[in-house]
């Protein structure tokens, strides 16, 4: 698969006592607007403007649909090229402590690093400053590509490829345990699901991947997704804690809710591995860009 990405950590340091554990999630309100400010863009739509190619506002942000009939039919509305992982604000007394902010770019997004890292920073400016921005790499190794004062160090950008992301990751069959982190929203017929199989869940890791590898990566991919839906009904869930969740966020009578808690699942992993592996920094489901649906997986030894 040819889909490459890059992961950066954005290091913030609380400069104040924050009470709301979750006021990192309000990133999503006006990121947009941040970033045309970001890129000296005056508009407040791309319809009209002339810069083109120019800009690259349009091809983060446009979700434009293939021109090709088949591939409108095949693959899902493109997402955004981007992923956050959002923290939770630490217990008080937290003034002076520092988060984690991490963002996944997705394709060409990855051009764009110090943006999204300029954005993050300015968002936030009210209550965190910006410490470090780091890349990170199979293994979890981090080199620094910007610094307290904004200092760029482009040659340090490290670049996934999904390939070589499954060679250098311990391999996992047989049995699973999946942590949703942060709360997921799986819909059916226009309603959210309250509980979710193995195989809900991994149909929906195939629509995302595959949209985000076909518009951000530029390959169809080489899969018998009939056949793998159909193996998918095999893999049991051999436990479940899994729980419907509502976060009470800062904005007034905002609320991020969804499927939360673990779940284990019994089967032939193999040939869902590439997935459930890409599903860990890409998130699923409605939100998935700006921290909903996050999991982690592990491995179940018995």
């Amino acid at each position: 698969m040819a889909l490459t990405f890059t992961k950066i950590v954005i290091t913030l340091r609380l400069q104040r006592d924050i009470r709301g554990r979750y006021a990192f999630f309000n990133l999503k309100n006006g990121f947009e607007s941040v970033f045309r400010q970001n890129i000296n863009c005056c508009q407040t739509s791309c319809y009209g403007c002339r810069s083109g190619e120019e800009c690259c506002h349009p091809g983060i942000f446009s979700q434009s649909l293939s021109a090709d009939p088949l591939a409108l039919k095949r693959y899902q509305k493109p997402s955004l090229p981007f992923v956050f992982h959002i923290p939770l604000v630490p217990d008080l007394p937290n003034k002076g402590m520092t988060v984690e902010v991490e963002v996944v770019l997705i394709g060409s997004a990855a051009e764009y690093y110090q943006h999204f890292i300029h954005c993050v920073s300015s968002v936030y400016s009210g209550f965190a400053a910006l410490v470090k921005a780091e890349s990170e790499d199979y293994m979890g190794n981090r080199y620094l590509i910007m610094g307290e004062l904004g200092e760029l160090h482009h040659d340090r950008l490290f670049l996934f490829s999904a390939e070589e992301l499954q060679n250098n990751c311990q391999h996992i069959s047989g049995m699973i345990e999946v942590t949703f982190v942060t709360p997921v929203i799986l819909l059916r017929q226009g309603h959210a699901m309250r509980e979710m199989s193995f195989s809900t869940f991994v149909r929906a890791l195939f629509r995302r991947i595959s949209s985000l590898a076909y518009y951000y990566g530029g390959v169809e991919m080489n899969c018998d997704f009939k056949w793998l839906v159909e193996q998918s009904c095999h893999v049991e869930t051999i436990e479940s804690e899994l729980a419907w969740t509502e976060w009470k966020v800062a904005t007034p009578g905002a609320r991020l809710s969804g499927i939360m808690g673990r779940t284990a699942f019994s089967g032939d992993m193999d040939i869902f591995y590439p997935f459930l592996l890409l599903g860990q920094y890409f998130n699923i489901g409605k939100g998935a860009s700006f921290g909903r649906g996050r999991y982690l997986m592990h491995g179940i030894c018995r």
